[in-house]
């Protein structure tokens, strides 16, 4: 079985296939945006995995983009019910190699997947991702459970953490302090 690159434990899931019976409602919509985001979906021939585009081209996973993979990874491990409504899901800086339009696709799955029973687990350093996911609640997501946490390091002798269902009251956010100063540094610079 080939490992993809940054992705271990998911290629440890790889191998089951895809369910024969109908996919709940709920699971074949998320597992439709991702198909779309991705361009494709990944499909087994003789255990090799590729990577199959809307026309039919066989196309060798490592040779896509890594944002590519990660939707069709994640398609595919909700296909093959490795991810379910049971399910605790890690995602450590999901942001990486993708632009803001796949990351409102990404905050739209995180949070479908929330609503559906999934535990989502998120570390980022993306503002644009927390900002999308708190606007996507405010508006059809609103049932997905979130909690945000801040944990904050710099300029104090100890580490310090702050939870809150809502991003705006969660107080210090590091991502958020960085990007004000790197505003103000642009603004009066010269």
């Amino acid at each position: 079985m080939y490992v993809f690159p940054g992705y271990y434990d998911l290629s440890l899931d790889m191998p089951a296939l895809p369910y024969k019976d109908v996919e709940p409602e709920h699971m074949s919509t998320i597992v439709g945006l991702l198909d779309v985001a991705a361009g494709g979906k990944v499909k087994q021939i003789n255990e090799i995995y590729y990577f199959e585009d809307y026309d039919k081209n066989l196309i060798e996973i490592p040779t896509l983009s890594s944002g590519k993979i990660k939707f069709a990874l994640l398609a595919h491990l909700l296909r093959n019910r490795s991810i379910d409504n049971k399910t605790t899901l890690f995602l450590d800086s999901p942001e990486a190699d993708l632009g803001p339009g796949l990351l409102k696709v990404l905050a739209r799955s995180v949070l479908m997947l929330s609503a559906w029973g999934t535990q989502v687990i998120m570390a980022t350093h993306s503002l644009f991702l927390l900002r999308e996911i708190e606007v996507l609640k405010q508006g059809r997501l609103n049932s997905a459970k979130t909690k945000f946490f801040s944990i904050r390091t710099a300029n104090v002798p100890y580490s310090s953490l702050t939870q809150s269902t809502e991003l705006e009251h969660l107080g210090a956010i590091s991502v958020l302090d960085e990007n004000l100063l790197q505003a103000d540094r642009f603004l009066y610079q010269g």
